[in-house]
């Protein structure tokens, strides 16, 4: 193995842009995981702070580090802004890199450390060229747009408070336009589903950062003396074997837990494109029936059974069987289904309500919204629906407890979570 300086010099040769030291250009030539101004890194800081009126531009005058073949952990202090930072890199199951960082507001009184940002980066070589970022819509998600790579910093924000149908979701850097099975690719994802921040930053002099982080809003992470802000994790993939390979680490990581489902995948039919909201015990027993001839495992009645639920405004925040849909209950369908060797599963959309329902009527409290919000602007689409705030314990115990109820009652074997409207 090279030593520390004999490696820096290799990676060198690797990312940098210009010829050292021939050219001395006015910027770092090597900036940090976590690049600062006050290494004369033009780009986006990695940490963007203030006290009081005045921005705080970090130094970090002490540095340790400790770790194993797996992981490593960084401490960083500043003793003049009284900033400290533990960072944690680890490398997951599949060759995934992980990143998360902590600051803390280290002095013992005094104003508070505004954190505007925390992101996570990695370098990527100067060979890579091409960016591809992530757009859409209802229902047109995730549909890739690959540039040459832009010059400068360039941001891609999600500010809906959640992932939507926009969300850039990955920032794909590649050696050329990617493809599937070869070229170098190198990925970044932030695991968070909220709002968040997706960054590159191509300068003239070095390799180009990478990275993301959440997108705190003005004055959000206030920390008095003492106190922390934990990012959310970030994760970082390289392959030489194009986007399937990137998409193997992925798949290796989430599919590592002890707990994830081993066995095989049963062949499953949902009812929705049958029927939609069209519910009929008769018309649903014969699709069971042609199901299980055609060798489906798993049969799943989809939205529309559940209190008022005739379109898509009404009875989210009910989940009792509809009774005038269903005089019987569910029962007869469920006992059929199994009776044929299927598995039964059933439709729900925990987190949402809908104005028209009981729930909303009896606890208006437990629309996670400002009262002034309710209901939102005609001209706004949000599908007049809200999300119920499971934050609440009591409308977390009315969820979980008629969910409850009906798994007991009917044996069902799989629940059908819907999350595309949220």
């Amino acid at each position: 193995m090279p030593d520390t300086e004999d490696a820096l010099k290799m990676l060198d040769v690797m990312t940098l842009k210009v010829t050292t030291p021939d050219e001395k250009p006015d910027a770092a030539l090597r900036p940090s995981i976590l690049p600062q101004g006050a290494e004369a890194f033009a780009g986006r800081p990695g940490l963007e702070a203030y006290r009081g009126n005045a921005p705080v531009f970090v130094r970090w005058a002490s540095v340790t580090t400790k770790g194993d073949e797996h992981a490593l952990d960084v401490h960083a202090e500043d003793g003049v802004n009284d900033v400290a930072l533990d960072m944690r890199l680890t490398l997951a199951e599949g060759g995934l890199l992980l990143a998360d960082a902590t600051v803390a507001n280290a002095r013992e009184d005094g104003e508070p450390l505004v954190v505007n940002w925390l992101d996570m980066t990695m370098p990527v070589p100067r060979r890579a060229d091409h960016l591809t970022q992530f757009t859409g819509r209802w229902p047109l998600e995730k549909q890739p747009a690959t540039t040459a790579l832009p010059v400068g910093s360039v941001t891609r924000d999600c500010r809906h408070g959640k992932t939507s149908h926009e969300s850039p979701w990955m920032f794909i850097v590649s050696d050329g336009a990617p493809k599937f099975a070869s070229g170098e690719v190198w990925t970044c994802h932030l695991a968070w589903s909220g709002n968040q921040t997706y960054r590159i930053d191509n300068l003239p002099q070095h390799e180009a950062p990478l990275g993301a982080g959440e997108l705190l809003g003005p004055g959000e992470m206030r920390l008095a003396p003492g106190e922390t802000y934990t990012t959310p994790q970030v994760c970082f993939s390289y392959s030489d074997e194009g986007l399937d390979g990137a998409a193997s680490r992925f798949h290796r990581w989430l599919r590592a837990p002890p707990q994830h489902v081993r066995g095989d995948r049963p062949v499953t039919l949902n009812t929705w494109e049958a029927v939609y909201f069209d519910h009929d015990e008769a018309t649903l027993i014969k699709l069971a029936d042609l199901a299980a001839n055609v060798g489906v495992e798993r049969f799943v009645l989809d939205d529309g059974w559940f209190h008022l639920r005739r379109d898509d405004t009404k009875g989210l925040g009910d989940w009792i069987v509809d009774p005038e849909v269903w005089p019987n209950g569910l029962d007869a369908l469920a006992k059929h289904v199994h009776g044929l060797g299927m598995r039964f599963g059933l439709w729900f959309e925990p987190e949402m309500i809908n104005l028209d329902s009981d729930c909303a009527r009896e606890h208006p409290d437990w629309i996670l919204a400002a009262p002034e919000a309710v209901p939102c602007r005609a001209d706004v689409s949000y599908r007049t629906q809200y999300v119920l705030d499971l934050a609440n314990p009591d409308a977390y115990r009315h969820v979980r407890d008629q969910m409850a109820d009906l798994i007991r009652e009917l044996g069902i074997d799989y629940i059908n979570g819907t999350t595309t409207a949220t």
